[in-house]
């Protein structure tokens, strides 16, 4: 389905509502280098759904056509009441009649963008730089503003529900919890492209590799919720022990295929496919596993001994063994690295095994280097960050 943009001069395929994202103010040009997605929005490439700036032909031809539109995108506020311009969910009104109205391709979309941006933006933050990436997936929550069967405004979450009248006024203001984000940000390109590969095979018009695809987005969920802020119980070692275990979980989700199941050992084994890259697979630990018999040792890459430490962390949280700031710590020698800045160089890793048999992560012609040549450059931030956490020289 080609990626054409609704305009107020008319075009033949208009823009429906999806959503409001407040703490994303999307920049008016791209970073430096990186002009695939801008003035057009986010989007994957041929998809029927985008995030978009309130400035977008698209979203001003939904706005003048909708009233709802118009009274939820003018109620937002900053703190000092001043109007603020907020990013919209948006899908194509021709698309599939399967996924019309069904929020799962959304949230697949929107927790893929937020991911693939979360987790390159964290891996910048451990380099010593922030990157401009946002390092919360908070940045990409839905607002619960949107608009009910009637064509009227409605506040509706899990625990509230408001229809408002189209002459009543609200204040509506973004998560208090992370600043918005209005500069130009970067995002994992690999994770990127090869999420936006599985979710075009499974909500365009004829679904492929079902399967593959849901268990994707399960993980991609789950994850979402891992690299939310902790605030929960005021950012408590709970609170950070519990994303330590949405973190495992996450992971497991993905390695369950192998063998039916999810375990340890399945874990081990997807973080040393030869996907990754011999750096990210080096042997170079020695640690003790134990079994229900006796004790084994081996040689395991950082990788696989981060998540050994994750899975240690988890199972003390989770079964109530007596739990403390060591706990959410990884140590060797002098260097004490925290788990919660490790988990998700961890969980790209999954990821990446994962995706390889749908996106090859290696690439070997030059017909490939223009498109492709970022990723190298990516993935080396991702080992020199681990090298980081374990106080190892890259």
């Amino acid at each position: 389905m080609p990626d054409t943009q609704d305009t107020t001069s008319g075009t033949a395929t208009p823009w429906e509502f999806g959503g409001v994202l407040p703490n994303l103010g999307l920049p008016s040009s791209p970073p430096p280098g990186d002009p695939r997605h801008w003035p057009q929005g986010i989007t994957f490439p041929q998809a029927w759904v985008a995030i978009a700036r309130e400035s977008d032909p698209r979203v001003i031809a939904l706005r003048n056509r909708s009233s709802a539109t118009a009274q939820i995108l003018s109620s937002f506020t900053s703190v000092y009441g001043k109007p603020i311009e907020c990013s919209l969910l948006i899908w194509r009104a021709d698309a599939p009649a399967r996924w019309r109205r069904d929020l799962r391709p959304l949230i697949a979309f929107r927790n893929g963008v937020a991911i693939a941006t979360v987790l390159h933006g964290r891996a910048a933050s451990v380099n010593g730089y922030s990157g401009g990436s946002p390092n919360f997936s908070d940045v990409f929550d839905l607002h619960p503003a949107t608009i009910g069967g009637m064509g009227h405004m409605v506040l509706q979450s899990p625990a509230y529900l408001d229809v408002t009248g189209p002459t009543q006024q609200r204040i509506l203001t973004p998560s208090p919890y992370v600043s918005r984000h209005t500069s130009p940000f970067w995002y994992d390109h690999y994770l990127f492209d090869a999420i936006g590969t599985v979710w075009r095979r499974r909500f365009g018009q004829a679904p492929r590799h079902a399967r593959y695809a849901d268990r994707l987005f399960r993980s991609l969920e789950v994850a979402y919720q891992a690299c939310g802020v902790s605030a929960r119980n005021e950012a408590s070692l709970t609170d950070y022990g519990t994303q330590i275990a949405l973190w495992v979980s996450a992971i497991e989700i993905l390695a369950w295929p192998a063998q039916k199941h999810a375990s340890r050992e399945s874990v081990l084994k997807m973080l040393a496919d030869p996907a990754l890259g011999p750096k990210a697979t080096r042997r170079r630990f020695r640690v003790a596993l134990k079994g229900k018999k006796k004790t084994e040792w081996r040689l395991v890459s950082g990788l696989q001994r981060a998540c050994l430490a994750m899975y240690a962390a988890r199972n003390d949280f989770l079964h109530g063994n007596p739990v403390g700031p060591s706990t959410l710590a990884l140590k060797r020698g002098g260097v004490s690295a925290p788990l919660p800045r490790i988990a998700e160089l961890v969980y790209r890793a999954a990821l990446v095994a994962y995706l390889d048999s749908i996106y090859a992560k290696q690439w070997t012609t030059l017909a490939d280097f223009d498109t492709r040549f970022l990723e190298t450059l990516q993935d080396e931030s991702y080992d020199k960050a681990l090298d980081e956490v374990f106080g190892v020289a890259p």
